[in-house]
């Protein structure tokens, strides 16, 4: 059954085939994968601790339930409950799903979207290459998580020259598709090159990073008249600092808990940028999704469970980085371009719907449930 499983994942750049329902869209990856996930975790039966984790999402599910103070559309709740279930389903099970094929795999297809990406170029030089994501920026996203992986092989001088070459390729892919996620490969480049630094080094970078994230924008925005030559402004710079106006709000209602999966767009916040999107009629841009992964969970999660659950993923990326041996067909590498394509949707990609949200958890279980083990049985 795991390689069936595995198999499903050819299926994630086909985002344009996703199936709408209502104001969201599903990729066919997840539609697959929901069907046949479950009946194969049961196939290889259900571990009691695992069941656990799933009942405590539940148990939460149920505190920010009753702890709303907002209404906001019952379908709303019910999607995003429904895709965030499943996603903590699949990623406290994926660890029995492993197989040291599945680099390869995953190998193939990016070789597959490289090639893609430089046809498309060239065939639509005044387009933006997208192939068939959802849009340029997730196209990015993907080559540059491609990229880190290849220069992390590198790192760990696995077939230097190959590896190099193909990291180089994909940052190009990468720049090509004009998308911001060369943020998301900066920032994963940076751990790696702080991997010998201990957690609560990075815990205090986190923290000063965050603070200067929530204040710096918004002081250096204001500076700015709104009213005048809007049309030089970037429409996605404004649609995040709406976003950002929004999670302040949710994070002024209550500091530890959210208000809801699915309540994002319906919290009463003020922004000014919003008022800059209306004139342009793009007041809903983003509105109901936050812009950012980060920002929508903090409106819907929580801001503190929010921190603890970028903070967990972090403190494991880190004690990955600073283990030894490690080969191409190590579990860690498998977390790693998973959590690239995480820190890429904490940044810019906040649809529970999208292929790369489900994938990333997949392939990062597989990694967590070993307990740092490096072995690649």
């Amino acid at each position: 059954m795991k390689y069936l499983i595995n198999g499903i994942i050819i299926l994630f750049p086909l985002q344009y085939f996703a199936l709408g329902i209502g104001t969201t869209k599903f990729d066919i990856f997840n539609i697959v994968f929901f069907l046949l996930f479950p009946i194969a975790t049961f196939w290889n039966k259900l571990n009691r601790n695992r069941l656990l984790v799933v009942g405590c999402f539940l148990m939460f599910s149920l505190i920010l339930t009753l702890n709303s103070s907002i209404q906001y559309p019952i379908y709303r709740f019910y999607s995003s409950f429904f895709w965030l279930l499943l996603t903590v389903f699949t990623f406290v099970n994926s660890y029995d799903f492993y197989t040291p094929r599945l680099f390869n795999l995953i190998n193939s297809i990016g070789l597959i979207l490289l090639l893609g990406i430089f046809f498309q170029k060239f065939m639509y030089p005044d387009l933006r290459p997208k192939l068939f994501f959802s849009e340029p920026s997730v196209a990015g996203l993907i080559m540059y998580s491609y990229s880190f992986l290849s220069f992390y092989l590198v790192f760990i001088k696995d077939n230097l020259k190959l590896n190099l070459l193909k990291g180089i390729a994909f940052f190009v892919a990468g720049i090509l598709t004009e998308s911001s996620h060369i943020i998301t490969f900066t920032l994963m480049m940076t751990f790696v090159l702080l991997s010998n630094f201990k957690f609560r080094h990075f815990l205090i970078l986190f923290i000063l990073g965050f603070f200067t994230l929530v204040y710096l924008p918004e002081s250096l925005v204001d500076k700015f008249s709104f009213q005048e030559n809007v049309e030089n402004y970037s429409f996605s710079q404004l649609s995040w600092l709406q976003g950002y106006n929004q999670a302040i709000a949710s994070v002024k209602l209550n500091y530890f808990i959210g208000q809801g999966f699915g309540s994002t767009g319906y919290l009463r916040f003020y922004s000014d940028y919003e008022k800059v999107l209306e004139k342009s009629d793009l007041a809903d841009l983003n509105r109901f999704d936050g812009y950012s992964l980060f920002f929508r969970w903090v409106i819907e999660l929580g801001f503190v469970v929010t921190v603890l659950i970028v903070l967990y993923f972090v403190r494991i990326l880190i004690k990955g980085l600073q283990k030894e041996n490690i080969s191409k067909y190590d579990r860690f590498v498998l977390f790693i371009f998973g959590f690239s394509i995480f820190l890429g949707s904490l940044l810019k990609e906040p649809n529970y719907g999208f292929s790369t949200f489900l994938l990333s958890f997949y392939l990062m279980g597989m990694f967590i449930n070993t307990k740092m083990s490096v072995n690649t049985a």
